[in-house]
């Protein structure tokens, strides 16, 4: 397993024993491992039942991609750096979400975001995924010498409830 239940009354879940999230919804929510060639981590889902897709509505996925060569180490990273990475990253998300079946509908130009918690490179960007609109929100940092993505999507169509939660949650992530 990628990730545990540490504290059940707060939803909080320790992810490949280097990060902390917490984990709230009012929808049902799942927890996958990913553990891909380059990419390891869990992913929550969160699927609406009271719809009648079996599809998830929003997801936070919480992954080591360390061994991805193309995923830049942004512990590294200056703000002059930003622009030029930025471009970089738009061709590579934009290729792989094509070999996917989706497409980039809108790119949003990437951020070095510094917290008390946690430095790291903001990305958000919207794709069309099987004829709906979906907000991606992508959060690269370093965590003991981990190269570490946080994903976070959800419907446009419902970013009314699902922004503030997903946005929430990237926020506060910590590293252990």
């Amino acid at each position: 397993m990628n990730s545990r239940l540490v504290d059940s009354d707060k939803g909080i879940f320790e992810v490949l024993g280097t990060v902390l999230v917490r984990i709230s919804s009012p929808y049902w929510t799942q927890s996958l491992d990913v553990n891909e060639e380059e990419c390891r981590g869990t992913i929550f889902r969160f699927v609406d039942t009271e719809s009648d897709e079996d599809r998830a509505i929003a997801s936070i996925k919480i992954a080591d991609v360390s061994r991805d060569t193309s995923e830049p180490n942004v512990s590294l990273l200056s703000e002059g750096d930003v622009a030029a990475l930025d471009k970089k990253m738009q061709g590579f998300i934009e290729a792989g979400l094509s070999t996917k079946g989706m497409r980039l509908v809108r790119w949003m130009s990437s951020k070095l975001n510094k917290t008390d918690h946690l430095s790291g490179l903001v990305t958000p960007f919207i794709v069309e995924d099987d004829g709906r609109q979906r907000q991606f929100i992508e959060l690269r940092f370093s965590a003991d010498s981990k190269k570490m993505v946080v994903q976070g999507t959800f419907d446009i169509d419902r970013s009314k409830e699902l922004a503030a939660p997903i946005f929430g949650t990237i926020q506060n992530i910590r590293i252990l």
